[in-house]
């Protein structure tokens, strides 16, 4: 681990760099797994420069600098942010990057051999200010078979180079200097219940900025059992929706928010209620919890509305 300055392995193309952020909060073995994966594929794989590996500990405490002294690495840098709460992490991230690009992964994640290399190639070719790409699960021991069965941590993806109006930052690649000049930051308003990244990149795409997704480069999110059930995914699709129209509402009216939500908070509810009617008859456990998470989806756009911010469900911060 270094103190403050950076080193670069040989540059392929020259005029790119790329800082690889992950904001931990006491997950020291998540950080390790992380950190290591990044060397692991930067050794793999060629077509971009890395410039570092920026851990931003967000940790009052600091207990992530003594975690990363088992890292033995040039590249790897640590930054301390004593202020709790996500935004003032990924704001320090942007302000300390010396990279052209800046790749956020979260410290329970692992990256796959060509990461980031598809995003950075979407973004070259398109000229786009924010890459998303996909997150895969890993379940750190056996789920129960519901789990399986309904598919509750697979993600539907856009298509290859689509164009996207938000993305998440578990996998996520900003150009710096477009952001940059653009004034964009992540909204304080989110820094304990979570929702920033939609805030961020929805005010990226307010501004001009373009935003598109790429299919190569995925990361995968290493899942405990402690969120394999079925009260922490409950809890997730409310927070998650609560947190989306909060979104919305910091750059639209009410009356513009609730217009555009009203027809799916309606099919949510009472569709979910309906579902879960049907999946009592049949006993189905896992239509049982897709009924009661349309349900929670309806209720957390409730909240959004009415501005309530819910605590996050526990990502990394």
């Amino acid at each position: 681990m270094r103190a403050d300055q950076s080193v670069s392995a040989s540059p392929t193309p020259p005029e790119r760099s790329v800082t690889i952020a992950i904001c931990t909060f006491k997950r020291a073995a998540g950080l390790i797994a992380a950190v290591n994966s990044i060397i692991e594929s930067h050794q793999l794989t060629t077509g971009w420069r890395l410039a570092e590996i920026l851990v931003v500990d967000n940790d009052p405490a600091g207990s992530g600098e003594a975690t990363l002294q088992a890292v033995e690495h040039p590249l790897v840098r640590y930054v301390h942010e004593p202020r709790s709460g996500v935004t003032f992490a990924r704001n320090a991230a942007i302000d300390h990057a010396v990279g052209d690009v800046l790749c956020f992964i979260d410290d329970d994640e692992i990256v796959a051999e060509s990461w980031p290399g598809g995003l950075l190639a979407v973004m070259s070719t398109t000229g786009a200010a924010l890459v998303g790409g996909p997150v895969q699960t890993s379940f750190t021991s056996e789920p129960p078979q519901w789990i399986l069965d309904g598919r509750f941590f697979e993600r539907v993806d856009p298509a290859h180079n689509e164009s996207v109006v938000w993305l998440r930052t578990g996998n996520l690649a900003i150009d710096l200097d477009l952001v940059r000049v653009s004034g964009l930051r992540f909204d304080d308003a989110f820094n304990q219940s979570g929702g920033e990244d939609v805030a961020f990149s929805r005010s990226a795409r307010a501004a001009g900025l373009d935003l598109r997704w790429s299919t190569s480069g995925s990361v995968t999110e290493l899942v405990p059992p402690e969120r394999a059930t079925e009260a922490w995914l409950i809890r997730r699709e409310r927070v998650s929706a609560a947190n989306y129209v909060r979104a919305l509402r910091s750059r639209s009216s009410l009356t513009t928010v609730l217009a555009s939500v009203a027809p799916r908070l309606v099919v949510r509810f009472f569709g979910g209620m309906a579902s879960l009617l049907l999946a009592t008859v049949t006993r189905s456990k896992p239509a049982a919890v897709k009924a009661r998470l349309s349900i929670e989806r309806a209720r957390g756009t409730i909240d959004g509305l009415r501005g309530i911010a819910s605590d996050s469900y526990g990502s990394h911060a």
